[in-house]
Order: C-alpha cells, then sequence, then structure tokens
C-alpha cells in the first residue's frame, strides 16, 4: 500500500480492494476492519466528504442495529461540515435501514428530512427524489392515498417551476397509482390532463403514449368505442412523428 500523504487515494483504494475481496470470499468482519481503516485515513487527513462516504460504505456492511448509528455518525459528520448531499445521501441510508426493519415512520422521517435539507439549499432535484421516495415508502407501508398525496405534491412542485416533462411523469405515476386502487375513472382524468400537457408543449410521442394507455385502460373498461378513437388519434400522432 502506498504510504506517502500525497497519495491517500491510492492507499484507500488498495483498503477498498482489500475489503471487496474478503466480502467476496463471506469474510464480513475483515472487510469491515479494512473500511474503518479507510474511515481513519480520510479522518487523520481532514477529509470529511470522504470520511462520510467511508462510513455509508461500512453501514452497508453492519447489520440493521449497528448500520444506523454508522449511518448517523456519517449524516453527523456531513451536516457539520457543511455538505448537504453528503447529508441527504446519509439520510436515504438510514430510511433504507429504516425500511428493511419495516419502520416505515423512521423511513418517512429520514426522507423528510433529506427534503428539508433539499428545500433549504434550494436544490429542486433534491427535492423531487425525497416526493418520488415518500410515495414508494407509502406505497411500502400499503398508504395508497399518501401514497398519491405524496406525488399530487409533486406535481404541483413541477407546474410551479414550469416543468412540463416533470409535470407529466407525475401524472402518469398518479395515473398507475389510480389503476393500482382499482381508481380507474382517476386514472382516466390523470392521463387525460398528461395528454393535453403533450398537446401545449407539442410533444406528440408523449401524445400518443398517453393516448394507447387511454385506449388500454378504456379496453379494461369494456368501453370500445371510446378505446377505438383513442388508438386511432395515437396512431395519426405516430405517422406524424414518423413522417
Amino acid at each position: 500500500r502506498a504510504k506517502d500523504a500525497k497519495d491517500l487515494d491510492l492507499e484507500a483504494a488498495a483498503l477498498r480492494k482489500l475489503a471487496d475481496i474478503h466480502l467476496a470470499m463471506e469474510e464480513p468482519s475483515q472487510a469491515v476492519e479494512f473500511v474503518n481503516q479507510i474511515r481513519v485515513l480520510y479522518k487523520q487527513a481532514g477529509e470529511t466528504k470522504r470520511e462520510a462516504a467511508a462510513l455509508l460504505y461500512l453501514a452497508d456492511m453492519e447489520k440493521p442495529e449497528q448500520a444506523a448509528g454508522v449511518a448517523r455518525e456519517a449524516r453527523d459528520i456531513s451536516r457539520s461540515s457543511g455538505d448537504f448531499k453528503g447529508e441527504v445521501a446519509a439520510l436515504y441510508a438510514l430510511s433504507s435501514i429504516a425500511v428493511g426493519q419495516e419502520d416505515f415512520a423512521g423511513a418517512l422521517e429520514a426522507v423528510q428530512q433529506a427534503r428539508a435539507v433539499g428545500q433549504t439549499a434550494g436544490d429542486k432535484l433534491l427535492e423531487v427524489d425525497a416526493l418520488q421516495t415518500i410515495s414508494n415508502v407509502h406505497l411500502l407501508a400499503k398508504d395508497q392515498g399518501k401514497a398519491e398525496a405524496a406525488v399530487c405534491e409533486l406535481r404541483s412542485l413541477f407546474q410551479k417551476a414550469g416543468d412540463v416533462d416533470g409535470e407529466v411523469s407525475a401524472l402518469q405515476a398518479l395515473s398507475d397509482l389510480h389503476l393500482g386502487s382499482k381508481k380507474r375513472e382517476m386514472a382516466i382524468q390523470a392521463l387525460e390532463e398528461m395528454r393535453e400537457l403533450c398537446q401545449k408543449s407539442g410533444d406528440c410521442k408523449l401524445e400518443a403514449a398517453a393516448l394507447h394507455a387511454l385506449s388500454d385502460l378504456r379496453v379494461s373498461m369494456d368501453e370500445p368505442e371510446e378505446a377505438a378513437r383513442a388508438a386511432y388519434e395515437a396512431g395519426v400522432l405516430q405517422k406524424k412523428v414518423g413522417d
């Protein structure tokens, strides 16, 4: 292993390789030892971002009880150093650990904190990711209503930002959620709104996709005339795109 302080990354990479080898050999305790050495290496060098990243890698190797403590330590290091992206990564790790233990309340709390960090930093992408994750966690917790509410909030966020593509994706997700809970009329409404948005933005390809989805849904509802109309309109759009 390199010993010169200037070769910090090289030494860490060597330690990471050794950890990976021991993991492949199903020797997790030895792997943990090498990752701890990476953490110490970065800590001594004052590399807080990389120290936190090493802790998150370590958390992946630990049992849930220990993993949560390690992830919290990574969160605290990132927070104290002003690394909001590192803090968010640690919060997502905590959320994932909680989901694994079916602690959905704990998972949601961590993601809500991640969302708040994104809002404070003015990072819309982080807020979008948080709302998508919040919806997914509610689904895992079998709370369909709250999952749908999170996607509605996501759509509103895209609307305020004038992000048509984002709003279209939110409407697609909302339609899928409605279908999952047998709310077919509400699914149709979401797809119709998606189609209108695509018309306004001139995205014929996405509009055709919305029409195909509408056609399939109408078929499942035993509405052949409406299904045929939507399929025909989708075909016209696809020909237009092809031309």
